[in-house]
Protein backbone atom coordinates (compact mmCIF):
# COMPACT_ATOMS: atom_id res chain seq x y z
CA UNK A 1 0.00 0.00 0.00
CA UNK A 2 0.99 3.71 -1.05
CA UNK A 3 1.91 6.38 1.55
CA UNK A 4 -0.57 8.96 1.16
CA UNK A 5 0.30 12.55 0.33
CA UNK A 6 -0.42 13.32 3.98
CA UNK A 7 2.27 10.81 5.37
CA UNK A 8 4.45 11.95 3.01
CA UNK A 9 3.73 15.62 3.85
CA UNK A 10 4.15 14.92 7.53
CA UNK A 11 7.25 12.77 7.31
CA UNK A 12 9.33 15.50 5.29
CA UNK A 13 7.89 17.92 7.86
CA UNK A 14 9.90 15.79 10.61
CA UNK A 15 12.97 15.47 8.54
CA UNK A 16 13.33 19.41 8.01
CA UNK A 17 12.18 19.95 11.87
CA UNK A 18 15.36 17.23 12.53
CA UNK A 19 17.77 18.91 10.94
CA UNK A 20 16.84 22.53 10.75
CA UNK A 21 19.73 24.70 11.71
CA UNK A 22 18.62 25.41 15.31
CA UNK A 23 18.81 21.99 16.49
CA UNK A 24 20.48 21.93 19.67
CA UNK A 25 23.38 20.19 19.08
CA UNK A 26 24.26 22.57 16.34
CA UNK A 27 25.32 25.88 18.01
CA UNK A 28 28.34 28.24 17.09
CA UNK A 29 30.90 28.23 19.43
CA UNK A 30 30.62 31.80 20.98
CA UNK A 31 30.50 33.86 24.02
CA UNK A 32 27.06 34.50 22.44
CA UNK A 33 25.10 31.34 22.56
CA UNK A 34 21.71 32.91 20.49
CA UNK A 35 24.16 32.91 17.44
CA UNK A 36 22.97 30.35 14.96
CA UNK A 37 25.41 28.89 12.57
CA UNK A 38 24.78 29.64 9.04
CA UNK A 39 25.97 26.49 7.76
CA UNK A 40 23.92 23.73 8.47
CA UNK A 41 23.78 19.96 7.86
CA UNK A 42 21.01 19.13 4.92
CA UNK A 43 20.09 15.62 4.18
CA UNK A 44 18.57 14.45 0.66
CA UNK A 45 14.95 12.85 1.17
CA UNK A 46 15.28 9.96 -1.21
CA UNK A 47 19.07 8.41 0.15
CA UNK A 48 19.56 9.81 3.34
CA UNK A 49 22.65 10.97 3.07
CA UNK A 50 24.50 14.14 4.53
CA UNK A 51 26.07 17.23 3.27
CA UNK A 52 27.10 20.64 4.85
CA UNK A 53 25.30 23.57 3.31
CA UNK A 54 24.71 27.54 3.67
CA UNK A 55 21.67 28.52 4.32
CA UNK A 56 21.48 31.53 2.61
CA UNK A 57 18.31 33.14 4.25
CA UNK A 58 20.16 32.67 7.43
CA UNK A 59 23.64 34.32 5.80
CA UNK A 60 21.20 37.15 4.59
CA UNK A 61 20.29 37.81 8.17
CA UNK A 62 23.66 37.39 10.36
CA UNK A 63 24.84 40.62 11.42
CA UNK A 64 28.56 39.23 10.75
CA UNK A 65 28.53 37.23 7.89
CA UNK A 66 31.31 34.62 7.68
CA UNK A 67 32.86 34.29 4.28
CA UNK A 68 35.42 31.36 4.60
CA UNK A 69 34.11 27.48 5.95
CA UNK A 70 37.17 25.30 7.34
CA UNK A 71 36.09 21.59 7.87
CA UNK A 72 37.51 20.57 11.10
CA UNK A 73 36.82 16.67 11.61
CA UNK A 74 34.21 14.38 11.32
CA UNK A 75 33.29 11.40 13.66
CA UNK A 76 31.30 8.57 13.30
CA UNK A 77 29.59 6.69 15.98
CA UNK A 78 30.21 2.84 16.27
CA UNK A 79 26.88 1.08 17.73
CA UNK A 80 28.65 -2.12 18.43
CA UNK A 81 31.42 -0.22 20.46
CA UNK A 82 29.69 2.50 21.58
CA UNK A 83 32.36 5.00 20.98
CA UNK A 84 32.76 7.69 18.35
CA UNK A 85 35.58 6.97 15.87
CA UNK A 86 37.30 9.75 14.00
CA UNK A 87 37.15 9.24 10.08
CA UNK A 88 39.35 9.80 7.56
CA UNK A 89 39.00 12.67 5.86
CA UNK A 90 39.73 13.45 1.91
CA UNK A 91 37.87 16.49 1.09
CA UNK A 92 38.69 20.25 0.92
CA UNK A 93 39.18 21.47 4.28
CA UNK A 94 39.19 25.21 3.58
CA UNK A 95 36.04 26.63 1.26
CA UNK A 96 35.02 30.27 0.50
CA UNK A 97 31.32 31.57 1.32
CA UNK A 98 30.27 32.90 -1.83
CA UNK A 99 29.65 36.10 -1.21
CA UNK A 100 26.68 37.19 -3.37
CA UNK A 101 24.77 34.03 -1.93
CA UNK A 102 21.09 35.11 -2.03
CA UNK A 103 18.31 33.02 -0.27
CA UNK A 104 19.36 29.88 -1.82
CA UNK A 105 21.83 27.23 -0.96
CA UNK A 106 25.39 26.61 -1.24
CA UNK A 107 26.45 23.18 -0.69
CA UNK A 108 29.87 23.00 0.93
CA UNK A 109 30.94 19.38 1.17
CA UNK A 110 29.27 16.26 1.23
CA UNK A 111 29.58 13.52 4.34
CA UNK A 112 30.66 10.30 3.24
CA UNK A 113 27.99 8.18 1.78
CA UNK A 114 27.58 5.90 4.18
CA UNK A 115 25.30 4.90 6.75
CA UNK A 116 25.42 5.84 10.50
CA UNK A 117 25.62 8.36 12.83
CA UNK A 118 28.15 11.41 12.76
CA UNK A 119 29.27 14.17 14.55
CA UNK A 120 30.77 16.92 12.55
CA UNK A 121 33.02 20.11 13.42
CA UNK A 122 33.45 22.76 11.52
CA UNK A 123 34.99 27.04 11.72
CA UNK A 124 33.04 29.65 9.64
CA UNK A 125 35.30 32.24 10.18
CA UNK A 126 36.60 32.52 13.41
CA UNK A 127 33.28 30.49 15.29
CA UNK A 128 33.51 27.21 15.27
CA UNK A 129 30.02 25.32 15.19
CA UNK A 130 29.28 21.21 15.25
CA UNK A 131 26.34 19.49 14.60
CA UNK A 132 25.04 15.49 14.78
CA UNK A 133 24.25 14.24 10.97
CA UNK A 134 22.01 11.16 10.61
CA UNK A 135 22.83 9.56 7.55
CA UNK A 136 20.70 6.68 5.53
CA UNK A 137 17.11 5.85 4.28
CA UNK A 138 15.52 5.67 7.67
CA UNK A 139 14.86 8.15 10.53
CA UNK A 140 13.83 7.42 14.09
CA UNK A 141 10.33 7.59 14.43
CA UNK A 142 10.31 9.38 18.11
CA UNK A 143 13.38 10.41 20.51
CA UNK A 144 11.31 10.44 23.67
CA UNK A 145 13.02 7.54 25.29
CA UNK A 146 13.88 9.40 28.80
CA UNK A 147 16.07 11.85 30.08
CA UNK A 148 19.89 10.81 29.36
CA UNK A 149 22.06 9.58 31.84
CA UNK A 150 25.32 11.94 32.55
CA UNK A 151 27.59 12.01 29.76
CA UNK A 152 25.16 11.00 27.18
CA UNK A 153 22.72 12.91 24.53
CA UNK A 154 19.82 11.09 23.09
CA UNK A 155 20.26 10.01 19.27
CA UNK A 156 19.01 8.46 15.98
CA UNK A 157 21.58 5.97 15.53
CA UNK A 158 20.56 4.32 11.81
CA UNK A 159 21.33 1.25 9.79
CA UNK A 160 20.65 0.33 6.49
CA UNK A 161 17.26 -0.95 7.21
CA UNK A 162 16.07 0.53 10.59
CA UNK A 163 16.85 2.95 13.23
CA UNK A 164 16.48 2.89 16.46
CA UNK A 165 16.74 6.23 19.07
CA UNK A 166 19.49 5.27 22.08
CA UNK A 167 21.90 7.27 24.53
CA UNK A 168 25.00 7.60 23.07
CA UNK A 169 28.11 9.09 24.63
CA UNK A 170 28.42 12.90 23.99
CA UNK A 171 30.80 13.59 21.16
CA UNK A 172 31.07 16.85 22.28
CA UNK A 173 33.12 14.99 25.54
CA UNK A 174 33.61 11.52 24.42
CA UNK A 175 35.28 11.16 20.93
CA UNK A 176 37.86 8.57 20.48
CA UNK A 177 37.22 7.37 24.02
Amino acid sequence: MAPSLWTSCLLFFGLAILVTPSWSHQRADTPDKNVEAVVYVRREPGSGMCSLSVNGFRRQQAARKPQVFRFISLWRYDPDTSRWLKERWNGPNSINIRAHLSASEQTLVALPKKVGLFWVEWSEDDRQASSLAVSGPVLCNDLLIGEPPSGTIVACVPSASSAVARFVPDPRTHRGN
